[in-house]
């Protein structure tokens, strides 16, 4: 038998998904989507680094957005104390539609954590 024949006749033991079992196999794919991206280095590292990662991160397929973690910030450029990132968190938020923002902040943010300092950051039209 030839190798083409071979493969075929591999494949005709497999079971093909029904169409039930492909969308639950789709829907368990789309909760588990993440993203992770790691940079490590001895030098200081521009953030623009993140940009393309975190673009391929912000629609993981279940609606849910994403996140980047990161140590080594520096204070200044971050504009907050040193003993701030030091034992605070910095939660970043992006608004697609700006008019959510009061409701996420106050339903979500204000009401459930302990705000020390907001400040926005200047983002491109573009």
């Amino acid at each position: 038998m030839d190798k083409a024949s071979n493969l075929r006749n591999a494949r005709k033991s497999l079971t093909p998904l029904t169409s039930q079992q492909f969308v639950a196999q789709r829907k368990e794919e789309a909760e588990g989507g993440c993203g992770v991206v790691g940079l490590m280095s001895s030098l200081p590292i521009a953030g623009k680094h993140l940009f393309v990662p975190s673009l391929q991160m912000q629609n993981r397929g279940n609606g849910k957005g994403g996140g980047i973690a990161a140590v080594g910030l520096v204070s200044e450029e971050m504009k907050v104390s040193q003993k701030m990132l030091n034992e605070d968190y910095i939660l970043q938020l992006a608004y697609i539609d700006p008019s959510s923002r009061t409701e996420v902040e106050n339903n979500w943010i204000f009401n459930h954590y302990e705000i020390d300092e907001t400040q926005e950051i200047p983002t491109l039209d573009d």
